[in-house]
């Protein structure tokens, strides 16, 4: 179990110092962190995701670290001190750092407001000055705010809205993928799809292979991989047996028949969150303790390389302030997961102050969470 373990936490997605906090504003920690991944021989994405300023020096110093799955996620809006009280240029000139570094990343347009960045317009000068900057690849994942952002739309813009789902109008994708012509900007609609694309691997690891129609994969590059890879999923006897010395009770779900025929006019109307559907029947891990969390749902994702873990009525509500942690009694020390991320961070009391942080709708807890996932076999080697 040991060896398979080792394998598996090597692959995992990591994002460092996001769980609240920029990475710049601890940048000797942020580096710490990943000079540590790097000595483990990590192999999975590792992201720093930022809206803060990377200059030179920073920039080199993420150039000579030895990570293959290294990307830097740079956060950008051009929503202006209304909503973000920095300096969104510091964005720009961290792109410019970063093509000059020749250091992998890629830009997330987030989030994105139909009335105020949203406008055609708008979409055109982020494109445009994204473009000049250096960029190359897009993600758009949607747009998300807070209750008090949300008041400010009118009732049609609030339909389009969904603290858990990233829904676009239309209009805005038509100017979207217009925008991306004119200043030959590649557009993926998901992160871990856009640094799949960025850093060459065949597949993303989140599930949207189960959810084409949803996320719109008939014009990705990788849709052939996807498509491959959901149906050559497996449940192997290492992968139980490391379930249940975590703790957890499964039950398997063979079924490999039906794709989730979801789209985004009525994303709305399903209950289930993607990455842990229990709605639709294909190859599935059940989880069947009593108050498992998100994160328990991702963590046996991740053990499992893809195959989704799930509960009915398990999902991504803003409020549930233990949704990140994953509850395996197992564990000495907790670990967080967020959906998509291992997570690795010391959290701040304060932030860069975007009044549409989504981290306002849960209790964040201060100082040191999580822990690279390689110490998760000297915790599983501690209990033996």
């Amino acid at each position: 179990m040991l060896d398979f373990l080792a394998a598996r936490v090597r692959q995992f997605p990591v994002a460092i110092n996001n769980m609240y906090g920029d990475p710049t504003l601890q940048w000797y920690n942020t580096v710490s962190k990943l000079a540590q991944l790097e000595k483990d021989q990590h192999l999975g994405p590792v992201t720093i995701i930022t809206r803060g300023k990377i200059n030179s020096s920073m920039a080199a110093e993420l150039k000579n670290i030895k990570l293959p799955g290294l990307i830097v996620i740079v956060s950008y809006s051009n929503l202006g001190p209304k909503y973000e009280p920095y300096d969104s240029s510091n964005a720009l000139a961290t792109i410019s750092e970063l093509r000059k570094a020749e250091v992998p990343f890629i830009v997330n347009i987030r989030p994105l407001l139909p009335s105020e960045n949203g406008t055609r317009e708008k979409l055109f000068e982020i494109f445009h000055n994204i473009a000049t900057a250096g960029a190359k690849n897009v993600i758009i994942s949607g747009f998300r705010g807070n209750e008090e952002m949300i008041c400010q739309l009118n009732a049609q813009e609030r339909l389009e809205w969904n603290l858990r789902v990233k829904l676009l109008n239309k209009r805005m994708n038509q100017d979207i993928a217009d925008a991306a012509e004119k200043f030959s900007l590649i557009i993926s609609k998901r992160v871990s799809c856009g640094v799949a694309l960025v850093k060459n691997y065949p597949y993303p690891w989140n599930p949207y292979y189960n959810s084409p129609i949803l996320v719109g994969c008939a014009d990705c590059s990788n849709k052939e991989s996807c498509e491959a890879r959901r149906t050559s999923l497996e449940v192997s006897p290492e992968l139980i047996e490391a379930l249940n010395f975590f703790g957890y009770d499964v039950s398997i779900e063979e079924s490999e028949a039906e794709l989730c025929q979801v789209t985004p006019d009525n994303r709305l109307k399903c209950p289930s969150c993607c990455t842990a559907c229990f709605m639709t029947h294909n190859k599935k891990i059940w989880i069947n303790n009593p108050n498992i969390t998100l994160a328990d749902t991702a963590f046996i994702r991740f053990l499992s390389g893809g195959v989704v873990g799930t509960q009915k009525g398990v999902i991504d509500c803003g409020g549930n302030t233990g949704i990140a942690q994953v509850l395996s009694a197992t564990l000495k020390h907790p670990a967080y997961l967020v959906n998509s991320w291992w997570v690795w961070a010391t959290n701040r009391s304060k932030c860069l102050g975007c009044s549409y942080c989504i981290t306002q709708a849960y209790d964040i807890p201060l100082g040191e969470i999580g822990f690279a996932p390689a110490r998760l076999l000297e915790q599983i080697a501690d209990s033996a």
